[in-house]
């Protein structure tokens, strides 16, 4: 597995597809419910979670280290 950059730790998970769309799911949920409280802040945390809906696609090769918890990717 790769190395951590920051620390060099090499107790380091992928990330892909569903992790990102699972948190732009929730964060969609959550904001969405909260926007009958909170209209502004609702309506931010809806569109915070669709843009990680869009970006979710396109999420390749990221890597989250455990020992720093930095999410990184690799240079090629």
């Amino acid at each position: 597995m790769n190395p951590c950059p920051r620390c060099g730790g090499t107790d380091v998970i992928e990330r892909k597809f569903g992790f990102f769309a699972k948190i732009g799911l929730a964060m969609v949920v959550v904001f969405f419910f909260l926007s009958f409280l909170i209209p502004a802040l609702g309506i931010g945390g809806v569109i915070v979670g669709l843009v990680f809906l869009v970006f979710a696609p396109f999420a390749r090769q990221y890597y989250h280290c455990k020992s720093c918890n930095r999410l990184f990717k690799l240079r090629s």
